[in-house]
């Protein structure tokens, strides 16, 4: 958790400050203690770019403070964690979650392509605020946005049965997918002192 994400990802660099990448732990990614500038986009559905688009985010975009030095909800700290994902599970994004987390979870209504859930049939369409223009309100259906930058920040479409599915794993823990070690790590404090609601401190996530 405390070493650097270049060691896993040795060409990630920012074009501003080649120090600031190797500064960057997984541990400040996952707690959201980059400093990165945050950033989001919704337009490229169905693709498999996460690597190309984190090339790009560094090479146009910055940290806002040096790591570690406060916490602020960022997208691209996700974006950067599933990158890391592919790297060291040997493939894209949601075909490792997939494998790794949904099918030994038995979270078998949850997928990230809106063309997999148009072809199950079985959705619901969400009204939300349009994400093109800000202003009014859209009807969301599977295949209205997506990107794989996305994907690892919570782009992911699935049921309450399979939400229960997930959260039974944090609350019990399953040392064949995690170590209950890791798994205490995940729901330990990671920043405390948060003001935020009735929030006192931040984990991952």
């Amino acid at each position: 958790l405390d070493d650097p994400v270049t060691d896993v990802l040795p060409e990630f660099e920012f074009a501003l400050d080649a120090s600031w990448a190797p500064s960057i732990t997984v541990r400040h990614a996952l707690a959201h203690l980059s400093g990165m500038f945050d950033y989001g986009e919704y337009s490229h559905p169905d693709d498999d770019q996460l690597e190309a688009r984190m090339l790009w985010y560094a090479q146009n975009y910055f940290l806002m403070a040096p790591s570690g030095r406060f916490w602020n909800y960022a997208n691209p700290n996700y974006s950067l964690a599933g990158w890391m994902i592919e790297r060291l599970g040997e493939g894209y994004y949601r075909e490792v979650m997939d494998e790794s987390v949904f099918t030994p979870l038995e979270m078998n209504r949850t997928m990230f392509l809106g063309s997999e859930v148009l072809a199950d049939g079985d959705y619901a369409s969400g009204l939300t605020t349009n994400w093109e223009t800000g202003v009014g309100r859209a009807v969301a259906e599977p295949d209205s946005y997506d990107s794989s930058f996305m994907r690892p920040a919570g782009f992911a479409w699935t049921n309450v049965l399979d939400l229960c599915e997930l959260i039974q794993f944090l609350i019990e823990g399953d040392s064949t997918l995690l170590s209950e070690a890791m798994r205490q790590e995940l729901m330990a404090e990671q920043v405390s002192t948060l003001l935020m609601g009735d929030r006192l401190h931040y984990g991952f996530g």
